[in-house]
């Protein structure tokens, strides 16, 4: 499992707390680092699964994504100070790959937790989607991506029940 660090004006990241909760690692929130990080802790980890997490501040609750895009565009700069606009995460690659994971089975599990969730067709084109897209091109595992949203919209507890009903369903 990964997650993010801090980004922007967010103090905290929940999606990096999380992740450490269950063993797994946080990410940077740079393009370029996150890619180099996440590559790694595959190789040296050979995990079954990849499940990864990251902060959608707009969000009321947990969002399954179900596609990546081929596309690198945000206002915002990632923690390395870099901005990147209309760019192609990997020229030549498919435009949209789809989550390797059972995304219907993670959606009933966190519904059966009582936590809200839905499933998302859109990851964003920030570091979330960056690495959502690098992980479903370059690795040869099942690997899907998950928004969590501010503690404020939905608890510490509540998310990590959610997150806990996923990888018991995985």
């Amino acid at each position: 499992m990964t997650g993010f660090e801090p980004w922007g004006k967010h103090k905290t990241n929940p999606s990096g707390e999380l992740a450490l909760e269950f063993g797994g690692i946080v990410l940077p929130t740079e393009y370029r680092s996150s890619e180099r990080t996440l590559l790694a802790a595959v190789r040296d980890r050979t995990p079954r699964a990849l499940v990864m997490l990251g902060l959608a501040e707009s969000r009321k609750k947990l969002c399954i994504e179900m596609v990546a895009m081929n596309m690198d565009h945000a206002d915002a700069r990632d923690n390395a100070r870099e901005r990147r606009e209309s760019r192609p995460i990997l020229r030549g690659a498919p435009l949209a790959i789809p989550t390797r994971l059972p995304a219907h089975r993670l959606l009933a599990a966190v519904k059966s937790a009582r936590v809200p969730v839905a499933l998302s067709y859109h990851a964003g084109t920030f570091c979330c989607n960056h690495i959502f897209y690098i992980a479903l091109a370059r690795l040869d595992l099942p690997a899907g991506f998950v928004h969590v949203p501010r503690l404020r919209m939905v608890p510490w507890a509540v998310q990590r029940r959610g997150v806990k009903a996923m990888m018991e369903a995985l």
